[in-house]
């Protein structure tokens, strides 16, 4: 099968659960392997994600898939792909962030003006965070992004990232997969409240 990449989206309090991992992050996983493998979910017959760590840091990979998930304000993001590697970020676009944050990010070539903008401040950081997730390492890693005009460097190589379009929230999607490869799905239909087919942009 060729290696697309999925992102399934849900929010979490349509469904029960003790959490967000027992709860639409489970949903949205078996509804993505179910449609990754063309089958009906209730063949699957898989227990539960382990959504276990490799040592690295970085999710080890779940009924042979990769994956990375990422929740915010009520609302939780799984992107699942056949390849070694994704990563993905969702942030509260009015959330606080602290002066230093912003200090750090135009240490690494963020440019000043941009970042005094909320909301461009928290779309830059969601990108940070997907290259990180992407590579598997943690918030240490840092210094190794550098950002240019119109990219994100990880160890001086240009990252691809897509913007995810979800009211409210700042997400970032990094992954090898060029847009045409990645595709997004609503949740499942058995869940409430969810909305529209997330729309993705190049940023």
């Amino acid at each position: 099968m060729e290696p697309d990449g999925h992102v399934f989206y849900a929010a979490p309090d349509s469904v029960r659960g003790d959490g967000w991992r027992s709860g639409a992050a489970n949903v949205a996983m078996r509804a993505t392997l179910a449609k990754l493998r063309g089958q009906a979910e209730q063949q699957l017959g898989l227990r539960a994600p382990r959504w276990s760590k490799l040592t690295s840091g970085a999710p080890a990979p779940e009924s042979g898939w990769c994956w990375s998930a990422s929740h915010a304000r009520g609302h939780v993001a799984l992107a699942v792909a056949g390849l070694p590697r994704i990563g993905l970020d969702l942030e509260p676009l009015d959330r606080p962030r602290p002066l230093h944050v912003a200090e750090r990010l135009a240490e690494l070539g963020a440019d000043p003006a941009t970042l005094a903008d909320g909301e461009a401040l928290i779309a830059c950081w969601t990108r940070a965070e997907a290259v990180l997730k992407l590579h598997g390492v943690g918030l240490g890693g840092l210094g190794r992004l550098r950002f240019a005009v119109d990219k994100v460097l990880f160890d001086g190589a240009p990252q691809r990232l897509t913007a995810l379009s979800i009211p409210g929230l700042g997400a970032a999607l990094a992954s090898d997969l060029p847009l045409a490869k990645l595709h997004l799905y609503p949740a499942a239909a058995s869940l409430a409240r969810v909305p529209s087919p997330l729309n993705p942009a190049l940023r």
